[in-house]
């Protein structure tokens, strides 16, 4: 029996538990009847957060809990569900592959699968995975891969056909899952990027929603004597809600209650620190002209350059 993926399933499906309650449902369950280690359970939930990012914490009431991020509820609930799927759709198709690469994690166990890159022609890898992640509820793999001789990260989705190889493997004693993506915002991870602080001027409903649903987990908010020298605020009148807009052009009456005054004197200033990558980019460029990057200056340019050229599109 795999411990480590049954106790995801157990916290999951049956809730918060005792230590306890945990120690004496495998001891029910095992075939044998014997009791799991207590040191056993500790370094499983150790294992279950590095490996599939999910933690394990004991809380105020006294019990274990299983947390994970907002609005992967649906996903973790599908990837720890023990039935099989009645269909075979590319979403059905992700979730089995996603347990298998789990059990496959348990079992040090190497992988074999087909994978349709987004530049390249299908391609066979065999495969060591490390640990799966739910990246903005899309499903992804870290580990070693034959065909690229490096360690790599695979979107689930892109795989095409997967099978278990009877070759065992071991994973590096220094790979944390956690601290692979600690500095990536995105898909875009690992030890080869270098990180930037990133300080970004937001309008105020734009800072609000922010506070709530931090672009990363570094973010904070700071004020102007926080910025570093020659780096100044912009006039705050220029950053317009999208919304408030979108009440003038379009629909007053969906858009009233949610409307936001074009001009606020007041200046929110956010700062968090993470590695540029093209998902960061795309993400800042979502929210319009709400939002304004400050610092550094090359990725200030840049944004402004795309923004200038979508503008350019529209018009």
């Amino acid at each position: 029996m795999k411990k480590s993926l049954w106790l995801a399933r157990l916290l999951h499906t049956k809730g918060p538990q005792t230590k306890q309650q945990i120690l004496n449902a495998w001891s029910s369950q095992d075939e044998n009847g014997r009791p799991m280690a207590q040191s056993t359970f500790y370094d499983n939930c150790k294992y279950v957060a590095q490996q599939m990012g999910l933690n394990i914490k004991l809380q105020s009431d006294g019990k274990y809990h299983i947390t994970n991020p907002d609005g992967v509820d649906q996903i973790l609930t599908q990837m720890l569900c023990e039935s099989q799927m009645d269909t075979t759709s590319t979403a059905d198709l992700v979730l089995i592959y996603c347990r298998q690469i789990m059990e496959a994690i348990d079992l040090r166990q190497r992988l074999q699968f087909e994978y349709k890159s987004t530049h390249t022609a299908p391609y066979l890898t065999t495969f060591e995975p490390y640990c799966v992640r739910t990246i903005r509820n899309f499903i992804y793999t870290v580990g070693y891969s034959h065909h690229h001789r490096s360690v790599r990260i695979f979107a689930l989705d892109r795989i095409l056909s997967l099978s278990l190889q009877h070759q065992h493997y071991t994973i590096p004693t220094d790979f944390n899952g956690d601290a692979y993506f600690r500095d990536s915002f995105g898909a875009f991870a690992g030890k080869h990027l270098n990180t930037e602080r990133i300080i970004l001027q937001v309008a105020p409903t734009l800072a609000h929603y922010l506070d709530g649903r931090p672009l990363h987990e570094s973010q904070r908010t700071i004020t102007t004597a926080d910025l570093p020298p020659g780096i100044h605020p912009i006039d705050p009148t220029k950053l317009l809600s999208i919304n408030a807009i979108l009440a003038e052009k379009f629909s007053p009456s969906l858009y009233a209650v949610h409307k936001a005054p074009h001009q606020s004197d007041t200046i929110h200033l956010l700062t968090f620190q993470v590695a540029i990558t093209r998902d960061l980019v795309a993400e800042l460029l979502s929210y319009g002209p709400e939002l304004r990057v400050l610092y550094p200056t090359p990725l200030a340019e840049v944004m402004q350059e795309l923004q200038g050229a979508s503008r350019q599109v529209d018009e």
